[in-house]
């Protein structure tokens, strides 16, 4: 509804009566008071537009008096005034009066859409000027018209003093226009009667002074009614100005104003309205209690209107007192409000009851969800185990949780409030927790701060401290809040766990060989020393994040060695590591530096790979000596037995394959017990050391010599075309035997008997090629000695010794031929 239309709550509107005007300003005075300063700065602020308006609708009864007063003049004066002089002042007289009387309406229009005091003053000197020229034509008809001592000469003044007593009252609104048109005219016309009176009368000094007497009174009065108007147009626009603005605050404010008669709803503003959501005929028709929410809002209502209506004894002001009750609104809501209550009087005298209402449910929300967060906030901290405490400036405790208290230092709230921060540290480390917490003095936060302290109980516990300092609204550091928790099983934990990372550390270090962590990716998580130096060659500055291909990668391309099974190709020695990795395969590899590693992977829970390398050099080494004490014999050096019979096996499957020959020669020394009787171990020892010598020298490294037993060795000549070859080769071993062995100061001269096989013509095996080797052998032996015998068969499969070296001389002994070296000194032929 707009404001125009709505009636204003006021003492003529409401038909609750203020006693003048004190009840309704003294319960709204804080909210009307600055509305009539402003108003009134308002209204000073445009006087100069209220005089010019002022001026403006006074110029029309202005001008009427002004003609009336000429016309009267005019015919007063009939007989004397159709002189020229005369009718020269009349219309001298008419122009201004004219333009004045012209300009009235335009002039009402320019002030009226004026928005300054410039164009007001403006308009005030041109009126100021026109009534300074009206005044002064008014003071003129004295000297124009010499009439003597004739009763009309009395006219002319008593016709100026009666215009000049009409017009001032309309020009009282602005000193100028009243100065402007009152003081030219009188004091002209107080001279014209000095000047026209009597020698006798103007020789008397009194006449000078009532005329200046009669002056002053005559201006004093037009002055003191000139002020005392402009004071009453003032002081009336003012309360009018301040009536409308406290209706417009009553009707239309934030606070509902409602007026009661007996609890019944007799008038309400805008506001209460709009609150509850009634239209104002609805509202005048309903009982408060229809507007209360429950029994106990209007039992708080009727104490209310108790406590107004019967003050306390010796108080003259009416009680003013408040409650905090809930309305029901239109639609059914409820709405908390803030009540006040003022007592007043109808107009017959009865009591009446005002009521200012301001909706507070906006803070009534708040304040429930403030205290649900409190009580929250309480609920929490009294359930959590950490210690919520707040100190003040100097450090000491004004609030402490009660269970964290309890179960962090085993102490009441109320044994640490009061007592100092620094209180619950040694006092060995107060200097260092001075350090610790001087950050707090500047503003910093300090954040899980692990401290060590000793309860009454003495118990050693360790807490975390987080703390913060609390300001004012000016940013100054009025104290500290924080919370400290026990951590002492963790830090205990901690403890533990470095303690046993350290042995694990310790272990690890420990560990001859290289061994490293790798995780899912196959990136190194953790290594020892022995790993760090094995890859340090790799290009990286630690080998800790990189995936183990890169460091092989890093290996190969540095130019560093490889194992000599792979050769130069580093590609298929980083794919066969990558593949024993992946495999989970143990791994035996040749070290650069010429030691031998077992390298055993072990797969991690989390998919990652342990590596362990362990040093196998001396077992690598124990191993290659029993392989060599099981397959060569340990005096010569030579094949034993066993390798033997595995090198005659190899040999005769690469007959079969090749389709080649290979010899099987038996090879006994001559005379070599007497030099092991007569002249000891030893020398026959070293006799047998050269012989092996000699045999080795003299074959090929592709041929195979054994120590057979004793003073007998085993030849294995391959890759033999034919039997002549054989011989051939049977002599240049007995050929090395011949020339004597020196052993110190002992020269010993031996011979050999050599027994030949060919394979596979004389066996397919090894037992019968060293069979039918041996019995050759014998057969050299029965012949004498220093000589080759090869084995044939006969046709009934028996060994025959048929020689068949054409460079050997033939002795014919018994059914066979034998061959026996040309040279009686045993010289081997060329």
């Amino acid at each position: 509804m707009p404001v125009a239309s709505q009636p204003c709550i006021s003492a003529q509107a409401v038909t609750v009566s203020i006693k003048p005007p004190r009840a309704l300003s003294q319960s709204l005075e804080a909210l009307i008071l600055p509305v009539s300063l402003a108003q009134s700065s308002v209204v000073l602020a445009g006087l100069d537009v209220l005089r010019v308006r002022l001026l403006q609708s006074f110029s029309a009864r202005f001008a009427a008096i002004n003609l009336f007063g000429a016309a009267g003049l005019f015919f007063l004066l009939l007989p004397h005034s159709l002189t020229p002089a005369f009718v020269a002042w009349l219309l001298a007289f008419l122009l201004p009066l004219a333009t004045l009387a012209y300009q009235a309406r335009p002039a009402a229009a320019r002030i009226a859409g004026a928005t300054s005091s410039e164009v007001a003053l403006h308009f005030e000197d041109q009126r100021v000027l026109l009534l300074g020229v009206m005044g002064v034509l008014w003071g003129l008809p004295g000297f124009i018209f010499p009439l003597g001592s004739t009763p009309w000469a009395l006219a002319i003044p008593l016709a100026v003093v009666a215009v000049c007593v009409c017009s001032v009252p309309l020009l009282s609104a602005s000193r100028k226009a009243f100065g402007a048109f009152a003081l030219p005219m009188l004091l002209i016309e107080a001279i014209s009667l000095v000047a026209l009176s009597p020698v006798s009368v103007r020789s008397d000094p009194r006449l000078y002074f009532l005329v200046l007497t009669g002056l002053a009174v005559v201006l004093g009065i037009f002055h003191g009614a000139s002020v005392g108007t402009i004071r009453a147009l003032v002081r009336r626009n003012k309360y009018e100005q301040a009536l409308v603005g406290q209706a417009s605050v009553l009707e239309n404010g934030l606070v509902g104003i409602v007026a009661l008669r007996d609890e019944w709803v007799i008038r309400a503003n805008s506001y209460f309205l709009q609150l509850l959501g009634f239209d104002r005929a609805a509202m005048e028709a309903k009982s408060i209690r229809q507007l209360l929410a429950g029994p106990d809002d209007l039992r708080l209502l009727h104490e209310l209107m108790r406590e107004i209506h019967a003050p306390s004894a010796g108080t003259t002001a009416p009680p003013a007192r408040s409650r905090e009750l809930q309305l029901r609104r239109l639609d059914g809501d409820q709405i908390w409000c803030s009540v006040q209550a003022q007592s007043a009087t109808d107009e017959q005298g009865r009591p009446s009851t005002l009521l200012f209402i301001a909706d507070i449910s906006r803070r009534k929300h708040i304040e429930n969800r403030l205290f649900d967060s409190e009580r929250a906030y309480r609920n929490l901290v009294d359930s959590c185990p950490s210690m919520i405490f707040a100190t003040d400036r100097e450090s000491n405790f004004v609030f402490v949780s009660e269970h964290g208290a309890q179960q962090v230092l085993g102490m009441s709230a109320a044994e640490l409030e009061g007592r100092q921060l620094s209180e619950m540290f040694a006092a060995a480390d107060a200097k260092q927790t001075r350090m610790r917490f001087a950050p707090l003095w500047k503003g910093t936060p300090i954040r899980d701060l692990v401290c060590e302290i000793h309860t009454p109980q003495g118990r050693q516990v360790y807490l975390s401290i987080t703390i913060s300092p609390m300001r004012d609204p000016r940013e100054r550091i009025i104290g500290f809040q924080g919370a400290a928790t026990d951590v002492t099983e963790r830090i205990r934990a901690q403890q533990a766990l470095a303690r046993a990372r350290d042995h694990v550390r310790d272990a690890v270090e420990s560990i001859p060989g290289p061994m490293a962590l790798l995780d899912a990716e196959e990136r190194v998580q953790a290594c020892n020393q022995a790993f760090l130096d094995q890859f340090a060659k790799t290009g990286y500055a630690t080998p800790i994040g990189i995936t183990f291909e890169n460091l092989l990668i890093g290996w190969v391309a540095r130019g560093n060695p490889t194992p000599a099974e792979f050769g130069r190709d580093g590609k298929r020695w980083i794919a066969t590591r990558l593949k024993a990795l992946r495999d989970l395969k143990a791994d035996i590899i040749a070290a650069s530096d010429g030691r031998w590693l077992k390298r055993d992977v072990h797969a991690t829970p989390t998919g990652g790979r342990v590596i362990l390398d362990t040093d196998i050099s001396e077992w690598k080494k124990s191993e290659a000596q029993a392989d060599r004490n099981a397959n060569f014999d340990m005096l010569t050096g030579l094949a034993n037995r066993r390798l033997l019979d595995d090198r005659i096996e190899r040999a005769i499957v690469q007959l079969r394959r090749l389709q080649q020959r290979a010899a099987i020669v038996m090879i006994d020394l001559d005379h070599f017990k007497p030099v092991n009787d007569q002249r000891g171990h030893a020398i026959g020892d070293a006799v047998l050391v050269e012989v092996a010598g000699r045999l080795t020298a003299t074959l090929r490294e592709t041929d195979t010599v054994a120590r057979y037993g004793g003073d007998e060795f085993v030849a294995v000549i391959t890759a033999l075309k034919s039997d002549e070859d054989a011989l051939t080769a049977s002599a240049k071993l007995l050929a090395a035997l011949l020339p004597p062995i020196k052993v110190g100061e002992h020269t010993i001269e031996i011979g050999a008997s050599l027994g030949v096989a060919i394979a596979i013509r004389h066996g397919a095996d090894s037992a019968t090629l060293l069979r039918r080797a041996d019995a050759a052998m014998f057969r050299a032996k029965s012949l004498g000695r220093n000589r080759v015998v090869m084995c044939e068969l006969d046709a009934l499969g028996k060994t025959l010794s048929l020689p068949t070296i054409p460079a050997l001389e033939p002795v014919i002994s018994g059914e066979f031929p034998v061959y026996r070296p040309v040279s009686e000194h045993m010289q081997a032929p060329k």
